[in-house]
């Protein structure tokens, strides 16, 4: 089988040529399960960038012979319909571009409304959708043609490793407790400014520590130096972020977003914060009492009970394209 990603290559933080990690990862777990996966790389922004790319990727398929086209994001599922190729086309929504940016003013409110109504119809136009938790599923009317797949996780990638050695290679200090947040703090829709006031109310010697943009290569050892991983985001899909987390053991403390508190479960050491600073500070401090006295979660064990490792997630990936293609 020969399948075709249609994704940006523009984000300028990837390690893999403008490829968000996540996107990258899911082709390899793919390739490694014996499906052959090109990129077709959607370079520029605005609409008649846009327009160019559809043009091109028809090009792109005729040359190659692809027997499925899988877009990432709303928007590249647009670029992959208006290339009108005759190929079975799968879209995968993350959430922003479902429900929109978190930015205040009536730009961003009218850009947000639409984000949706595009996503909304573009539906209609491709023959399977994905999308990566159970919030984002009410967007859409196809029910049939829709279903809920996280993003994977490497767990040959993300495991355990001593805090000291993490602490070490990392240089953290060893006189305070670590507070990791791994998030762009100037992103509205991570909620950044929640975390600084549950700081400042713990009023505790705490190192917070924002690496963003870190070095792929250096998460897992962010993730087993820390004490505790915070995310505050005011909405999410499916975070990356948390499934990394559960697989390194890492204890967190996250809002109540996406499909978070279905990934932590029961799991001892996982915390979910209301959306105000003094029960993140409670929920802080609590996670960093667990942390002191346990060190690490049961997390990975959830992940491999869920089958959220970047194998399984192939495999019902491939059950759905040989269903499309039969």
């Amino acid at each position: 089988m020969k399948v075709v990603f249609v994704c940006s290559g523009n984000n300028p933080y990837s390690d893999t040529g403008g490829v968000v990690p996540f996107i990258f990862n899911q082709a390899k777990s793919l390739i490694d399960e014996k499906i052959s996966v090109e990129f077709y790389l959607i370079k520029g922004h605005g609409i008649k960038s846009y327009l160019k790319n559809s043009r091109r990727l028809r090009q792109f398929i005729r040359n190659n012979h692809f027997d499925l086209l899988h877009a990432h994001f709303g928007f590249s599922g647009w670029v992959s319909v208006l290339s009108f190729c005759k190929i079975k086309k799968v879209v995968s929504f993350m959430g922003e571009d479902i429900y929109g940016r978190s930015s205040p003013g009536l730009k961003t409110k009218f850009k947000n409304l639409f984000i949706m109504l595009s996503s909304f119809v573009l539906q209609f136009f491709v023959d399977y959708i994905i999308v990566k938790s159970p919030n984002l599923l009410s967007y859409f009317v196809r029910r049939q043609k829709t279903q809920i797949i996280p993003n994977g996780v490497n767990l040959n990638f993300f495991h355990q490793i001593d805090k000291t050695i993490a602490r070490k290679k990392l240089q953290f200090r060893s006189d305070k407790q670590t507070v990791l947040f791994l998030g762009n703090t100037n992103d509205p829709r991570k909620n950044f400014n929640l975390l600084e006031k549950a700081i400042v109310i713990l009023n505790e010697k705490i190192n917070l520590v924002t690496p963003f943009p870190a070095n792929i290569e250096k998460i897992p050892l962010y993730l087993n130096a820390c004490d505790v991983l915070v995310l505050s985001s005011k909405n999410e899909g499916s975070p990356n972020t948390i499934k990394e987390a559960m697989a390194c053991n890492c204890p967190i403390v996250a809002t109540n977003v996406g499909d978070i508190k279905w990934i932590f479960g029961e799991t001892a050491g996982t915390f979910i914060s209301k959306f105000n600073p003094a029960d993140m500070a409670a929920q802080i401090r609590k996670s960093l009492e667990f942390s002191r006295v346990k060190n690490r979660t049961d997390g990975r064990k959830r992940i491999v009970e869920l089958k959220l490792d970047n194998q399984s997630v192939a495999r019902r990936l491939i059950d759905i394209y040989n269903n499309l293609l039969n």
